[in-house]
């Protein structure tokens, strides 16, 4: 099919991105869609953005929901230390929706605790649950978020007190909503 010239196609969506918290090394923060796919190492299981911190071309997304995913099968109290920050949507220099805990992202039923009773650890395994679109911070049409063509955004997570994990954990955050692109 031919592209038509200033013409838009209106899809359901989702834009991911990772963030690997190193074991030993002291958190305040981490940012997300900065380092886009094929950089710095990552891959389609890391990430879809395509360009650092932007939609690409005429892109727009309009976030519907929001979900935080962390890897599954890591110890609880490494989870609970990172659902311990609070996180938010920055459009240029602007939070959106506000600052929010990050548990409040992550999804209440999908955090579990499972006992290590077969393996022999003497701790306890935090499983992330399903990335599950049940388990997203979902917006009222009042306060879908837009992301405009040309304009810059990321995902911040900040934590008031450093944490420091004693193993390495991935974190993902997606983004859930309508996608306006070029038809082709």
């Amino acid at each position: 099919m031919a592209r038509l010239v200033g013409q838009k196609e209106v899809v359901q969506a989702w834009l991911y991105d990772s963030f690997t918290l190193e074991e030993g090394v002291a958190y305040t923060n981490a940012t997300f869609f900065q380092v886009p796919l094929g950089q710095a190492g990552k891959t389609q299981y890391d990430t879809n953005l395509e360009t650092s911190a932007q939609l690409p071309g005429v892109n727009a997304l309009t976030v519907t929901a929001m979900l935080v995913k962390i890897e599954d099968k890591h110890k609880a109290v490494n989870f609970q230390k990172i659902l311990s920050g609070y996180m938010g949507l920055m459009i240029g220099q602007k939070v959106y929706p506000d600052w929010a805990p990050i548990w409040l992202y992550q999804g209440g039923p999908s955090y579990r605790i499972a006992v290590a009773a077969s393996s022999g650890a003497d701790y306890e395994y935090a499983l992330g649950g399903d990335a599950s679109i049940r388990n997203v911070l979902k917006f009222s049409r009042a306060f879908y978020i837009s992301i405009r063509p040309g304009e810059t955004f990321r995902v911040e997570m900040h934590w008031p007190d450093a944490i420091t994990l004693d193993e390495t954990v991935k974190v993902w955050v997606m983004m859930f909503g309508l996608r306006e692109r070029a038809v082709q």
